[in-house]
């Protein structure tokens, strides 16, 4: 009984460190996720900026409600 502890001790452990081991390789892989190269300073950009700016705000609400909507839906659940 004493062993089987140990080894979900170990388990547990060794979990940790890949979930850590894969944290640090995301955070610290950014270099090589650019999205293009530099452009010459001579290159003019033709296309219009995207209109991000305008849905900022909407988002942020939409975002504010769904994670009501899911909190409620989870107390219910466990109210059950």
């Amino acid at each position: 009984m004493d062993s089987r502890i140990k080894i979900r001790k170990n388990m547990k452990t060794i979990n940790k460190i890949k979930m850590l081991l894969v944290l640090v390789v995301l955070f610290l892989s950014n270099t090589l996720v650019y999205a293009q190269e530099d452009f010459t300073p001579d290159t003019e950009d033709v296309a219009p900026a995207a209109p991000i700016n305008n849905w900022v705000l909407p988002m942020f609400i939409l975002a504010v409600g769904i994670g009501f909507y899911l909190l409620r839906k989870q107390q219910q659940q466990v109210v059950k």
